[in-house]
C-alpha cells in the first residue's frame, strides 16, 4: 500500500512540474545570459599554499594584493569583445 501511495504522489508531482513548464514563456529561455568574469581571483601567494591573496586576472595573475578591495581598485578591468 505504501508503494502504491508513493507512486501516486510521484505521478501528481510530475503533473505539477509539467504544468509549470507548459505555462513558461518561451522568451524567458531565449534571453541571452551574461558571463561575469571578475577582475581579481583568490590564489596562493608565494611558495606556501596556505597564504591566500587576490591577483589580477588580466595580467596573468600578477600583481597580487592581500585583500580584495586593493586588487579591485588597482587592477584594470577586462575588456572582452564578442
Amino acid at each position: 500500500m505504501k508503494s502504491h501511495t508513493s507512486l501516486i504522489f510521484m505521478f501528481m508531482l510530475s503533473l505539477f512540474a509539467l504544468h509549470q513548464c507548459a505555462k513558461m514563456d518561451v522568451r524567458e529561455i531565449e534571453k541571452p545570459n551574461k558571463i561575469v568574469i571578475p577582475n581579481c581571483i583568490r590564489d596562493n601567494c608565494g611558495r606556501t599554499k596556505y597564504k591566500k591573496c587576490w591577483c589580477c586576472v588580466r595580467n596573468g595573475g600578477t600583481p597580487c594584493w592581500w585583500n580584495q578591495a586593493s586588487c579591485e581598485s588597482k587592477c584594470p578591468p577586462l575588456n572582452l569583445k564578442v
